[in-house]
């Protein structure tokens, strides 16, 4: 009896499934309302086109050697600029930071170099030196790249020396 009635009833209902949820899925999804209404230009006429925008002579890459925030800016859109001109200026507070904490580091090592010379040991000597010449070389270090990056005009990232 299985077989014979039961079978062939579920069968059919599994096709009927089957096919309402084909045509169900069919169904286009109707288009939902936008939550705002799109901006609508102030022109009345209007020309678009897609592309890019080039100099009239040809493009200039403007870069820094160091790396860093803008924190003023000396030209704007469409304006001229000769070679040489300063177009920004970048924020330095990380470096003068830095170059306080060398000068700091090296007046540090000044007076514990002062402090062994007073009380000489021969041992310490030669390692109190040594750091002396390593915070002054640091510390000079740190003095070029402050140069270096105050020289840097940004006409097209060539430096006052070149």
């Amino acid at each position: 009896m299985f077989r014979k009635y039961v079978l062939p009833v579920l069968a059919v209902a599994g096709f009927v499934f089957a096919l309402w949820t084909a045509l169900q899925g069919a169904r286009p999804i109707p288009p939902s309302k936008p939550v705002a209404e799109p901006p609508k230009p102030p022109y009345e006429n209007k020309i678009s086109g897609s592309g890019i925008v080039e100099a009239s002579t040809r493009n200039i890459a403007v870069g820094t050697p160091v790396s860093g925030v803008v924190v003023k800016l000396f030209v704007s859109v469409g304006q001229q600029v000769k070679a040489a001109d300063t177009l920004f200026v970048l924020d330095d507070r990380r470096e003068r930071a830095a170059l306080a904490l060398r000068e700091t580091l090296l007046a540090e090592a000044r007076a514990k170099l002062e402090r062994l010379l007073q009380l000489p040991r021969k041992e310490e000597l030669p390692a109190a030196r040594a750091r002396v010449k390593e915070a002054e070389a640091n510390l000079e270090d740190l003095r070029m790249q402050l140069r270096n990056a105050e020289r840097v005009t940004v006409g097209s990232a060539i430096s006052v020396e070149e």
